[in-house]
């Protein structure tokens, strides 16, 4: 029997905008080589051939690649599904996602107003978010 996963969680960089007591990534700046657009679009055709359905993007704050929304449309037009993670401390292109609608997106909210504050060390982040 041969066995493939069908749903896979990509970190797709380390770079994020905040700076989080709890983050397990140490998430930050982007990690040294990381993958380019065209070796991401790679990965991509790959996790398609080997029947992938679903890719889930994590990070750092996955939406803060120059390429973000490009390996999200490649994600759909190889005929998978993509959600992701976001701080909400981005502003997200909502029209893109209309268009390419993702299976899920998750905000991280880390409670009241003044511990999400404190948490993600960043200034008035729970009102951004």
């Amino acid at each position: 029997m041969k066995f493939h996963p069908k749903f896979v969680v990509w970190e797709l960089t380390l770079a994020c905008n905040a700076n989080c007591k709890h983050c397990a990534s140490n998430a930050g700046l982007k990690r040294e080589g990381e993958l380019d657009t065209s070796e991401a679009f790679n990965l991509i055709e790959q996790l398609e051939n080997i029947g992938v359905e679903s890719v889930f993007l994590s990070g750092g704050e996955p939406t803060l690649r120059e390429d973000f929304y490009e390996i999200a449309e490649k994600i759909t037009s190889s005929n998978m599904s993509y959600g992701f993670i976001t701080n909400g401390l981005v502003k997200l292109e909502i029209d893109f996602f209309k268009k390419y609608r993702p299976f899920a997106v998750g905000v991280s909210i880390d409670g009241t107003e003044k511990t999400h504050n404190e948490v993600k060390r960043y200034l008035n982040a729970f009102k951004k978010t």
